[in-house]
């Protein structure tokens, strides 16, 4: 038995890499439309058809179970959503610049500056 397991063990290894190749092919598929979605018109329509290209090139590697295409397919997705991150990235960061810039209203007289004396709970038994 354990023979048989070395002599399957290169074979095994290359199952499991293609298997966590089309699982990461998968992932961005799934992660890259959900950001999709979640931007909705932020996406103009040719970084969108870029993205669906590029979607739809890396299911037809991940059908057809070549490894390298698979491989190549990924890089292509992110490099076609590597755009639209930027600029999402850069709109964010704007707009926490600009809130920052602004006075926070309301913030005076949020607290209360007082002399407070500690009492012990001994010494109110006393009294």
């Amino acid at each position: 038995m354990v023979k048989q397991a070395e002599q399957f063990a290169e074979a095994d290894k290359k199952k499991r890499e293609e298997v966590e190749l089309e699982n990461q092919a998968d992932q961005a598929i799934y992660s890259v439309r959900k950001s999709m979605d979640e931007l909705g018109e932020k996406v103009s329509n040719e970084e969108r058809t870029k993205v669906e290209a590029a979607i739809s090139d890396l299911e037809s590697a991940r059908a057809s179970k070549d490894s390298a295409k698979i491989k190549s397919g990924i890089e292509e997705l992110f490099k076609a959503m590597e755009p639209i991150s930027k600029k999402v990235y850069e709109e964010a960061s704007k707009q926490q610049a600009a809130e920052g810039e602004q006075p926070n209203e309301g913030a005076e007289g949020d607290y209360v500056d007082a002399d407070y004396k500690i009492v012990d709970d001994e010494e109110e038994e006393k009294k």
